[in-house]
C-alpha cells in the first residue's frame, strides 16, 4: 500500500521518503490557527509521547528554543525531515514523500503549511485494506469496522479531490 509506493518513490535520489508520522496529526491538533503556530513546549510533549517520533531517531528540532515560545507547524516538521534526511546520509533531497495513510483527513491543513505540496490518493481493493488492519494490534477487529474505515478514508481522499483538484492524484 502506501509503504511500497513511498519506497519506490524514495528509491529516487532526489526524493525522500520518512517513516509514517501520525505525530504530525497530534501537531496540527495543539497547533493555534489560523496562524499556524505550535507552542514549543505542546510540541515537545507531543513529540516526547510519541512512539512513531521515536522511531525516527531523530534529535529534536525544538531543542535550541524556550518552552514559552511559538514556531512554524511547517518549520518543525522541515526540520525534522531535514534531521532525518542528514541521519540517512540523504544531502540532495528536493522532496519528500510523507505518507501517513490519514494525511488526507488533514490534506487542506497541509496545502495551507506546505503550499507546494502535492498528494496521491492511494485507493486500495477494501479486502486488502481489511487483511492489513486486522493484523496490527491498532487495526479493526472486524471485517465491518475495517469496512468502515476504508470507507470514511476514501471519503476523505475524495472530498481532498474535489476541494483541492489540481494537487491531487488518485492511484
Amino acid at each position: 500500500g502506501t509503504t511500497l509506493l513511498a519506497d519506490l518513490l524514495g528509491a529516487h535520489s532526489q526524493i525522500l521518503a520518512v517513516p509514517e508520522s501520525q505525530f504530525v496529526t497530534d501537531l496540527i491538533r495543539v497547533a493555534q490557527w489560523p496562524e499556524g503556530k505550535v507552542g514549543v513546549e505542546k510540541a515537545r510533549m507531543v513529540l516526547e509521547a510519541s512512539k512513531r517520533y521515536r522511531l525516527w531517531g531523530v534529535g529534536s528540532p525544538l531543542q535550541h528554543l524556550s518552552g514559552s515560545e511559538s514556531v512554524l507547524l511547517s518549520r518543525v516538521i522541515t526540520d525534522l525531515v531535514a534531521g532525518y534526511a542528514q541521519l540517512h546520509d540523504r544531502h540532495s533531497i528536493r522532496w519528500w514523500v510523507y505518507h501517513t495513510p490519514s494525511n488526507l483527513r488533514h490534506g487542506v491543513t497541509l496545502e495551507w503549511l506546505f503550499e507546494s505540496a502535492r498528494f496521491i490518493h492511494l485507493v486500495r481493493d477494501p479486502r486488502a485494506v481489511a487483511a492489513s488492519l486486522m493484523r496490527v494490534d491498532w487495526g479493526a477487529n472486524s471485517a465491518i469496522s475495517a469496512a468502515h474505515y476504508w470507507l470514511e478514508s476514501v471519503s476523505f481522499g475524495l472530498a481532498a479531490e474535489s476541494n483541492m483538484a489540481a494537487k491531487v492524484m488518485r492511484v
